[in-house]
């Protein structure tokens, strides 16, 4: 099983113990030149969103349909309930088994992926930490 990822736009991050949380645009269809270009594409070939992955044995655990405002190198973190992604001007939250978006706009957003945490400015300026798991 090959488990190389070669989008345009990759983004990795933490997810449970013993997984990884993976974004991905190909930007255009990957379109394979021949056989062994097919093989390469493997579980996630001309898929845009987001996936997680058994750091273990390589197996697919799940695959959300995702095109938000995320590009590559952003942080993200994925729990038992939900996946995190910072984007342009603030944080989207997508539910995992359904891939609903909660899009939190914020010009200032922050996303600490070790401490399972977000953090914004808000209207009257003062600065709101939450954990990720209340943003559902």
């Amino acid at each position: 099983m090959n488990n190389r990822d070669r989008a345009v736009d990759l983004t990795v991050g933490p997810c449970e113990p013993d997984a990884a949380v993976a974004l991905r645009d190909p930007e255009d269809n990957e379109v394979p030149e021949d056989e062994e270009d097919i093989e390469e594409l493997g579980d996630v070939g001309n898929f845009a969103g987001v996936y997680l992955r058994n750091l273990d044995a390589g197996a697919l655990i799940e695959r959300l349909s995702y095109n938000g405002g995320a590009g590559s190198g952003g942080p993200m973190v994925a729990t038992n309930d939900l996946i995190a992604v910072q984007v342009v001007c603030g944080i989207d939250i997508i539910r995992r088994g359904s891939g609903d978006v909660r899009e939190i706009s914020r010009a200032a957003a922050a996303l600490d992926v070790v401490a399972l945490q977000a953090a914004w400015v808000e209207n009257n300026g003062h600065i709101k930490i939450v954990s990720i798991s209340e943003l559902l």
